[in-house]
């Protein structure tokens, strides 16, 4: 005779809730691309922008609700293929490239397989036992997907500030290839998840958010086209300063 079975215990519904925000986050993602085929780049920017801000709040959601899962991981990691590495490419090659441009679609196909990639070997990192005896990294291994669906967009954010200064598609097609290779190069990024903030910094550094914040509504194309500068250079300089030292 089977035992009887337990009844569950009912989900509070607030606990749902970073799930939630996972899936509206894909919606914006598979929405962008709709934006992108009816020739509005404007609005699948911008929704690619939101799936960014949802996705840096769903983890915090959840680990401030103690509502973390196996499911809410496993959303996490699709939305965030379809959102950072199928969304931007996609976007970009419908308004930057020929429809017939053969190396455009070569160069989305090789940023997405290096989005997965990189999301694949970051699922398998998740499960591992870590090791106490392993030096802790005070951030990320290649340029995280968030960053680089950023990046990737770059062309588009330069042609509407500067209309008359459109990259050739070839090079555009090796940035896009490039940016790819850089979520994947076993090299630091930064991380702003293990920045530690001093209590007097933290009324300037909200002040400061603010104001990118608003300089990303007033002025978009100029604030993302600075940002994408800083954040590559910063990560450029971080690469040449990691190689010098360990070939010292």
């Amino acid at each position: 005779m089977r035992p009887p079975r337990r009844p569950r215990a009912n989900l509070p519904l607030v606990q749902l809730l970073p799930n939630l925000m996972t899936l509206a986050a894909l919606v914006a993602g598979l929405t962008a691309m709709r934006f992108a085929l009816t020739d509005r780049i404007e609005w699948a920017v911008a929704l690619i922008l939101l799936a960014v801000v949802l996705d840096g709040l769903d983890g915090h959601l959840a680990r401030a609700l103690h509502s973390e899962s196996e499911l809410g991981a496993e959303l996490d990691s699709l939305a965030d293929f379809m959102n950072f590495g199928v969304a931007p490419a996609f976007v970009l090659y419908l308004g930057y490239f020929d429809p017939a441009s053969g190396f455009g679609w070569i160069a989305m196909l090789s940023y997405s397989l290096c989005s997965v990639l990189r999301l694949a070997k970051f699922n398998i990192d998740a499960r591992a036992v870590p090791d106490p005896a392993a030096p802790r990294s005070g951030g990320f291994s290649g340029v995280p997907s968030p960053a680089a669906a950023l990046l990737v967009m770059a062309p588009i954010y330069l042609v509407e500030v500067f209309p008359s200064a459109a990259l050739p598609s070839f090079f555009v097609a090796v940035l896009t290839v490039a940016v790819g290779a850089m979520m994947i190069v076993p090299l630091p990024t930064p991380s702003l998840k293990r920045v530690s903030v001093p209590r007097g910094a933290i009324r300037p550094l909200l002040l400061a958010a603010t104001l990118v914040a608003a300089a990303v509504a007033v002025w978009p194309w100029e604030t993302l086209l600075m940002l994408s500068v800083v954040y590559l250079a910063r990560v450029l300089v971080g690469w040449v300063i990691h190689l010098r030292r360990k070939g010292a």
